[in-house]
């Protein structure tokens, strides 16, 4: 049976892992890079035991909410394991009563005792598995002398403590993913839209969009978990809204600050918001009349920007800390410009026409969810996140992809790259791809060029660090390196730039081909000089992929694809060297090939920018004798990484025959050498420089690699490379 899950987030995981879990095979669709990134990983995380719900008085919601918080830990136990213990959870929550509330504090009071017997009842004398807290512990009302110490009085009515509990919901979000990486049963279709599903005889067509174009493939059955898409895909199968329902827009700050005394608090009843503080220093701050940014009725939601997209991000911030801070005196305490702050936003549906401060909006009601079925389709309305795990049938789960996911790091060295940092910065923000960690490391204190990445930094996927010294450009990507823990890496120039499809191609083609250690592709230049670069892959085993290194490559087009973690590591840094690291880069890119293919994706969608403060620009302006003691140490380099790999005595002297006719050739790096340099005589000075280089300075045994005296050596690589 082929059965189709659309949707990647929590739903959709938790069906995907429940289906894998009984043998059955799942294609898991979502539109991003990978999967629990909107909705799921964009809210309070709180684990709902029905106190929020006051307004519904059937106590229906409450009761759908006290059995998704009470199953909500025992499921995703079973999936995911005890490391669901890892997860930060929050501080119990305090219900505030809001001066304006919609109900009054003995009314607020009466709910939340109600549903503590809700829990009490579906318990029936069991211990709870609610992430340490007790639900059996009812609610208590808050003397007035310790309310005035956490609360402004005249902003509130009263104060109840609970027991309920939030848990961070991007830690959960990654445990998700993680999990879902190993499961052979799971496949995941990712930055895969779902355009609708047909009826077609005893199955269902799949109509889906990707890199690839339209498409259409069969199941048998297909669970629609989608969240902003749900009700257009289920108009297309002839499912109907059963009634009125909204979208909304809102924004939140999460930030960092460690040992913040702040009271985790949810405020109540009306357009108010949320603290939540997970662990000891993770926050989540909300204010309903300055995060809301938009509302519509239309049967998907608009293209709503993020905060950074419309600018503001700054605005909604300061006005969240405002509304919180009149009301928790603690919220006022914290920086705006705290570490790791930022905003975010989430799509939030629900059944209604009016919004929550209106008392008899649908809003107040979340009990009409769970599954609509019609002859092998089945639509899942989630509600909240508690209930995600629990809907009214199977649970199921996400993402795959080359090697344990498909998350980039993606690391851009920055010195002195004020001028055009910015540019490049955008450019990695558009990319297609979206799984992507973005590191950025300042070489050296460099204000101009912080405050150029500034406004970068409302995206959580970007970060920012400044070496306290120069390490140099070698160096600092060496450093980029070793921050990598993603399955792929891939360096980004502070100048170039990246076409918006270039990753998505990239990671593509990585999926496709394992045997690949590095994709990349064609590099299209501007500047001062236009042309297209393009080098063909580098095949075969490790031998002939360090021959071929040796006898005719000298671009390092491959330095700028995209890498997986094995060949990182195994590369080791960027290798320096004594003459300013002249092409250490293409050291590198032989080392990246004693660990796999390198395989050319024959589009030009990397952007390289020549200008006159280029790097590569100062080493073609060496004075004769420089640029030729260079080449030597070059080639040394090469020839390093070549006897590295595992060969025999035959392919091995092959590859030194090969370093020493680079070194008199202008084969593989034309234009480069002097002039002086290619005569007959200046051949044999190259050569004979070379070789008293290699034994004198560098640490490879070619007489024990070779068995053979240097002589010997010496005399193979003059009738070699300088035939008469």
């Amino acid at each position: 049976m082929r059965v189709a899950v659309l949707g990647g987030g929590l739903q959709g995981a938790c069906v995907a892992m429940e289906l894998a879990a009984r043998g059955v095979g799942v294609d898991l669709f979502d539109a991003r890079a990978r999967c629990l990134t909107r909705a799921s990983a964009q809210n309070e995380g709180k684990i709902h035991l029905g106190y929020v719900y006051a307004n519904d008085t059937t106590l229906s919601t409450a009761l759908t909410m006290v059995r998704g918080g009470l199953s909500f830990a025992p499921l995703l136990r079973r999936w995911l394991g005890e490391v669901i213990d890892s997860v930060p959870v929050s501080r119990p929550f305090n219900y505030v009563v809001h001066a304006s509330s919609l109900l009054s504090a003995d009314q607020v009071e009466d709910h939340l005792h109600a549903c503590h017997g809700l829990a009490l009842k579906e318990l029936d004398g069991a211990t709870a598995d609610y992430f340490g807290s007790d639900p059996r512990v009812a609610p208590t009302r808050m003397d007035p002398r310790e309310l005035g110490d956490l609360y402004h009085a005249d902003a509130v009515s009263a104060v109840f403590r609970t027991s309920e509990i939030g848990i961070d919901p991007e830690a959960l979000a990654r445990l998700v993913r993680e999990r879902l990486d190993g499961d052979r049963a799971i496949r995941c279709r990712l930055s895969t839209r779902v355009r609708g599903v047909e009826r077609n005889g005893s199955g269902l067509d799949v109509e889906f969009e990707n890199g690839a174009g339209p498409r259409r493939e069969r199941y048998d059955q297909v669970v629609n978990a989608l969240w902003d898409g749900r009700l257009a895909v289920d108009r297309t199968v002839g499912l109907e809204p059963p009634r009125p329902w909204l979208w909304r827009v809102k924004h939140y700050v999460r930030l960092r600050a460690p040992g913040a005394n702040v009271p985790c608090s949810t405020i109540v009843l009306g357009a108010f918001g949320d603290v939540v503080v997970y662990g000891a220093q993770d926050l989540y701050l909300s204010w309903y009349p300055a995060g809301l940014r938009g509302v519509s009725t239309e049967i998907e939601p608009p293209g709503w920007p993020s905060a950074s997209e419309g600018g503001f991000s700054k605005e909604v911030r300061e006005q969240i800390l405002r509304g919180l801070a009149a009301i928790v005196p603690a919220v006022a305490r914290l920086r705006a410009d705290a570490d790791c702050a930022s905003t975010k936003g989430g799509v939030i549906f629900a059944w209604g026409e009016t919004d929550i401060d209106d008392p008899a909006s649908g809003l107040h009601e979340r009990h009409a969810i769970g599954t609509r079925s019609s002859e092998g389709y089945h639509s899942i309305d989630t509600g909240k996140l508690s209930p995600a795990v629990r809907p009214g049938g199977g649970r199921q789960s996400p993402r795959d992809g080359m090697t344990g996911g498909e998350e980039v790091t993606l690391g851009v060295p920055v010195h002195r790259g004020s001028e055009f940092v910015a540019e490049t910065l955008r450019s990695i923000r558009e990319q297609t791809h979206r799984d992507l960690r973005v590191i950025i490391s300042v070489d050296g204190p460099d204000p101009e060029s912080e405050e150029a990445c500034r406004p970068f930094f409302e995206d959580a996927r970007f970060c920012l660090v400044v070496q306290p010294e120069n390490l140099g450009w070698a160096r600092n990507i060496s450093w980029l390196m070793d921050q990598v823990e993603t399955p792929f890496w891939c360096y980004q120039q502070q100048d170039d730039l990246l076409d918006p499809r270039y990753l998505e191609t990239l990671v593509e083609h990585a999926r496709k081909a394992p045997e690949a250690s590095i994709v990349y592709c064609d590099i299209e230049t501007f500047g001062y000089w236009e042309a297209t670069i393009t080098q063909p892959s580098l095949t075969g085993t490790p031998f002939v992929r360090q021959l071929t290194q040796l006898i005719g490559r000298h671009p390092a087009v491959a330095f700028r694809g995209l890498t997986r973690l094995d060949a990182v590591r195994g590369a080791r840094g960027v290798p320096t060297n004594e003459v300013e690291c002249f092409s250490c880069d293409t050291a590198w890119v032989s080392a990246a090939a004693r660990h796999g293919e390198h395989h050319r994706v024959p589009v030009s969608l990397y952007l390289k920018r020549y200008h006159t403060a280029g790097v590569h620009r100062w080493w073609s302006k060496w004075p004769d004798e420089r640029r030729a003691q260079a080449w030597i140490v070059h080639c040394a380099d090469l020839l390093e990484q070549a006897m590295a790999i595992d060969a025999g005595q035959a392919e091995r002297r092959l590859l030194w025959a090969a370093a020493a006719e680079r070194v008199v050739s202008d084969r593989a790096c034309p234009g480069y050498l002097p002039a002086a340099s290619l005569t007959r005589a200046g051949r044999e000075d190259l050569l004979k420089s070379f070789l008293s280089y290699v034994r004198d300075e560098r640490s490879v045994d070619l007489p024990g690699l070779l068995a053979a005296r240097w002589r010997t050596i010496g005399r193979w690589a003059r009738e070699l490379s300088l035939p008469r």
